[in-house]
């Protein structure tokens, strides 16, 4: 995860986390509690966590963490984002029914995807985020089929596999986009691409169970 505007002077360090804990807990996940996520479910004295947001917004300002709402909830302030809002308002923006304005905001959602989701956080400490990694690899995944999908039928086939291959990034074990990136692939490469790429995705799954390899 990475956090701008935040440099060393800032103690950045526990600034970021507590950042990524209300984060995920706004942005994010539904319903997850800012202990579960800064702590691992450990409980602490409401006293030191109180001071410890107290402190960081010292840092960061209340236009990034304001105070508690009535109803105790803490949220991201006007002078912060997260690249997962960004991509969703992205996708929510308004829907021309020209194809080369649905490209661009297909386009400007998937710039913001560098890898998997949560990656670096292990699964088995954090359930929480279970269900939503889920939730945010299909949402990339989708918008990357469809994205794939438009500029293969505008002929842009080389940009179909690209895409194609960045959404796999995220969701390696996509029939569709792997579907999409061999097609693709046999428009730009020949037969001996597709069949270099397929074995690429065997191997892939492979790894997952080497029943489902060959």
């Amino acid at each position: 995860m990475e956090f701008t505007g935040c440099g060393a002077a800032t103690g950045c360090g526990a600034v970021a986390w507590l950042l990524f804990g209300v984060s995920v807990v706004v942005e994010l996940v539904a319903g997850a509690d800012l202990d579960d996520v800064l702590w691992n479910g450990t409980r602490i004295n409401a006293g030191t966590r109180n001071a410890f947001i107290y402190r960081t917004r010292r840092h960061v300002g209340a236009q990034v963490l304001p105070v508690a709402d009535k109803d105790g909830r803490y949220r991201l302030g006007d002078g912060a984002t997260t690249d997962w809002h960004k991509f969703r308002r992205a996708l929510e923006n308004e829907h021309p029914s020209d194809g080369g304005s649905e490209i661009d905001r297909l386009s400007d959602a998937l710039d913001l995807v560098r890898d998997r989701p949560f990656r670096g956080i292990s699964g088995a400490e954090y359930a929480w985020a279970d269900y939503d990694i889920q939730r945010m690899t299909g949402a990339i995944a989708d918008a990357a089929a469809i994205l794939a999908r438009f500029q293969r039928d505008s002929g842009s086939e080389r940009e179909a596999l690209d895409t194609a291959l960045h959404g796999m990034q995220v969701a390696p074990y996509s029939e569709s986009l792997q579907g999409m990136a061999l097609e693709a692939a046999l428009a730009t490469g020949g037969p001996e691409e597709a069949v270099r790429l397929r074995a690429r995705f065997s191997a892939l799954l492979g790894d997952l169970d080497p029943e489902l390899a060959g």
